[in-house]
């Protein structure tokens, strides 16, 4: 929750000013029954600026996957999972986890290979691999370029026998490393060759 509320509060700035000086956010101090009436009030503020954000998409706004070539309808969608993400966090205090739809999990994969994955180098990938969702029709095609253990991922309409196919929440909660991904209705072509790869570094 002190994650959160400090990144809400960043986050709504940058959405409000349209302006950001590249600076990360600071986890919030608070504690007890202060953190929460913190929370609430970020929750109530993020929703505003993102709802006035969703109202101009395609209004400049940086950053810190595009820069200040950014456009405000980037941060409602990764606000939506930055949430999702530590929602799940907070759940697993209880062991009981809310249902999470296969299309924004699938839409959660694609942010993180577009907008993190591109950062790190040091993948362990010998080939190119394949990987897909099994209840939607999102699936991606991953290249090492050979340099630095960089990596190319694009989406493709085409996943022919790909090296993994699991659920969007499956490959989601594996990528950020909540969860690894298991064997129930998951099939492997090379599950070692997957594995490493998903071992990352892929994400923060």
């Amino acid at each position: 929750m002190r994650h959160l509320v400090g990144d809400f509060r960043w986050a709504s700035g940058i959405v409000e000013t349209r302006e950001w000086n590249g600076a990360g956010f600071t986890v919030a101090r608070a504690r007890g029954d202060s953190l929460l009436r913190a929370y609430d009030e970020s929750v109530q503020r993020m929703g505003d600026a993102l709802a006035s954000a969703a109202a101009e998409p395609l209004a400049p706004c940086p950053n810190f996957a595009d820069r200040e070539h950014g456009v405000l309808g980037w941060w409602p969608r990764h606000q939506a999972h930055e949430t999702l993400l530590h929602r799940w966090d907070l759940e697993s205090a209880t062991g009981v986890h809310d249902h999470i739809e296969p299309r924004i999990a699938a839409d959660g994969v694609s942010e993180a290979f577009s907008v993190y994955a591109g950062r790190y180098g040091s993948q362990r990938l010998d080939r190119p691999i394949t990987v897909a969702c099994t209840d939607t029709d999102a699936a991606w095609h991953i290249v090492p370029t050979g340099v630095g253990g960089h990596v190319e991922i694009a989406a493709t309409d085409d996943p022919v026998a790909p090296d993994l196919a699991c659920t969007a929440r499956a490959l989601l909660l594996a990528i950020w490393k909540r969860e690894p991904i298991g064997h129930d209705n998951v099939s492997f072509s090379d599950e070692a060759l997957v594995r490493r790869f998903l071992s990352g570094p892929l994400t923060a």
